[in-house]
């Protein structure tokens, strides 16, 4: 990842094997818009009841895209953990596991 120090300018590179991007307030969902999930007036994806399921079967959504109340890296972070076992449970009761 290249990086900039906002104060001084200087350029560095950091090696990463992953990156969790902050959004801020507004959800970042608009590369999803024409996936055919649904989304709630706000633009934060649309959740079945309390679980991580979307209105598209076998699609999960955790954390801020998901959570217009809370928006917080532990809310995303348990409903991260949420999502896992959804996706697990759904493998499974498709004998895909």
């Amino acid at each position: 990842m290249r990086l900039r120090d906002t104060v001084t300018g200087e350029d560095s590179t950091l090696e990463v094997k992953g990156l969790f991007i902050a959004i801020g307030h507004t959800p970042a969902t608009k590369f999803l818009q024409n996936s055919g999930l649904e989304f709630d007036s706000a633009g934060f994806v649309a959740l079945r009841s309390r679980s991580s399921q979307t209105n598209i079967r076998g699609v999960f959504a955790a954390g801020d895209v998901a959570d217009p109340r809370y928006k917080q890296a532990v809310t995303a972070a348990g409903m991260g953990c949420q999502a896992a076992l959804d996706a697990e449970h759904y493998l499974n009761e498709h004998g895909l596991a």
